[in-house]
């Protein structure tokens, strides 16, 4: 009656209700402590928890033994070695992650984009990076015809899909062969873009004093940006109609490019 008279009725009620509270605080820390002393385990939406933390997202494991393969791929757990386990109840390194679909992990930083991957630095931090070097190439030994296709230009049919975005080094090689020529006559090769940007050309010519089975060859080089799913092709320009194939028999044209960076 004294604490009621000296802190009034109202402070009285709200000082009861408090105590109250930490009451039921307590003894739930309590009850989780001599759970977990007594099991070792603790389990959410499980009452069969099968390691040290045991969560079972869709409250759909056995009340007894282990869960099925269907139930486990909704679990997290926790075992007593600190491994971490998403989708499995055995984790066997410090994060262990079980799907049943592609695309179990998702990082999101502003490093990430097409075509990369995860990649560390000396100290273990990740992020998102090229792949130093990727490679494609293609080449072609089936020589296609050029009789009476002089002074224009023919697509050799021969091509390569740039595979992602970036800065590649990049290498061609052109083989032409005539039939029958005279001295000084010579071919061109270009390598093009997308059927119309042309990155680079080469030249050959035939200089001795005429005859047949002319072979000749030349290459390029060079540094470009290029974007995914660009078309790179080689075209083939024949000054005579004695031109009887490009490509050559035993040996032929290609392109092989060395992706840099982005």
């Amino acid at each position: 009656m004294v604490l009621i008279s000296s802190f009034g009725h109202e402070k009285f009620l709200t000082i009861t209700y408090k105590i109250n509270i930490m009451t039921k605080i307590v003894s739930s820390l309590l009850f989780l402590a001599a759970a977990a002393t007594s099991n070792a385990q603790v389990g959410i939406n499980t009452g069969n928890p099968r390691t040290t933390f045991h969560v079972d997202g869709g409250k759909d494991n056995a009340s007894t033994g282990a869960p099925s393969s269907t139930q486990e791929i909704n679990d997290f757990t926790v075992n007593s070695l600190g491994n971490v386990g998403v989708g499995t109840i055995s984790p066997s390194v410090k994060l262990d992650i079980k799907s049943a679909t592609p695309g179990a992990v998702k990082i999101v930083d502003g490093t990430q984009g097409e075509g990369k991957v995860l990649t560390s630095d000396e100290f273990g931090l990740a992020s998102w990076s090229f792949t130093p070097i990727k490679y494609a190439s293609t080449s072609s030994y089936s020589p296609i015809v050029m009789t009476n296709k002089a002074n224009i230009w023919v697509n050799s049919g021969m091509s390569l899909t740039v595979p992602e975005t970036g800065l590649y080094y990049l290498n061609f090689n052109a083989r032409a062969f005539m039939g029958t020529y005279t001295d000084g006559q010579y071919w061109k090769c270009q390598l093009r873009v997308n059927e119309s940007a042309v990155i680079g050309t080469v030249f050959g010519i035939h200089a001795s004093s005429g005859g047949n089975n002319a072979d000749s060859t030349s290459s390029f080089s060079n540094v470009v940006s290029l974007n995914k799913n660009d078309t790179l092709s080689l075209w083939y320009f024949g000054q005579s109609n004695n031109y009887s194939a490009v490509g050559n028999v035993d040996g032929g044209s290609s392109i092989t490019i060395f992706r840099l960076g982005s």
